[in-house]
């Protein structure tokens, strides 16, 4: 897979992968990079350059187009080819923009979150810290709301250690639902250097866990066997143990979305 020319796609199936439908093209980059992290790069990219999520018949996409952002999509289409009509191309997926125009119709002009991907990308990606990112992750809960986390060089050009970033949204649907954060959740940590046991080295992947939801709101505290935790999210990372330096290990922390 070249550099210079990376395109990003779905196709979906609705029974159990028996049959498959639509190859849905989402965005093209001129930019993206198998490696990142440091001079040289020490992550290679592998398949985790990607996250998706879905809430109800809302399919939501990451990608990284570049060393140091990552963009974020919707498909209200549930990443299928969408819909047409006569005045319309075939409307699948659209990215993250605040303040995209709904309607030609002067100063009033309704805004909403999301532009269509096939009119060109943003001028602002969703994450974009200026420094090299990966293995971006995504989540969403039994409320519809959003938390995205990735991984952030903070070892420069060296590349060797890092720390976990963190994006979030109750309702990116609504106009004046802002992207919150970015939110640092840990101090700066020594990626692995080791291949022991399921990590590859340099860190490996992220993912995110939710909280099941339990009640009439969905946020009630955990109260079987004694668990009394109450955040919404859990992402999940892989850092060197402190003990060994080098020993990969999973890390964890509780993050709560609000309100």
């Amino acid at each position: 897979m070249p550099d210079d020319g990376t395109d990003w796609g779905t196709v979906d199936s609705f029974d159990n992968g028996h049959n498959w439908v639509d190859n849905a093209h989402i965005f093209h980059t001129s930019t993206w990079k198998k490696c990142v992290f440091g001079m040289p790069a020490k992550i290679p990219a592998g398949i985790r350059w990607f996250a998706l999520a879905r809430s109800g018949g809302i399919l939501y996409a990451m990608l990284q187009d570049t060393k140091d952002t990552i963009r974020l999509f919707m498909s209200p289409a549930v990443g299928t080819k969408g819909w047409v009509n006569s005045f319309d191309t075939v409307r699948t997926w659209f990215e993250w923009c605040p303040g995209t125009p709904t309607a030609d119709a002067g100063a009033a002009t309704p805004t909403w979150n999301w532009k269509k991907a096939d009119t060109g990308a943003c001028s602002t990606a969703a994450i974009a810290p200026g420094v090299d990112v990966a293995f971006p992750s995504m989540a969403i809960d039994g409320r519809g709301r959003i938390l995205i986390s990735y991984l952030r060089n903070d070892g420069g050009d060296a590349g060797t250690s890092g720390s976990i970033w963190t994006r979030a949204s109750t309702n990116p649907q609504l106009p004046n639902s802002p992207l919150q954060g970015p939110t640092n959740i840990t101090p700066t940590f020594t990626l692995p250097t080791s291949t022991i046991g399921f990590a590859r080295p340099l860190g490996d992947y992220n993912w995110i866990a939710t909280k099941p939801a339990q009640g009439p709101t969905g946020g009630e505290i955990f109260t079987k066997n004694g668990c009394t935790n109450t955040n919404d999210f859990f992402p999940m990372w892989v850092q060197s143990d402190p003990a060994s330096g080098a020993i990969p290990v999973v890390a964890a922390k509780g993050v709560s979305v609000t309100p």
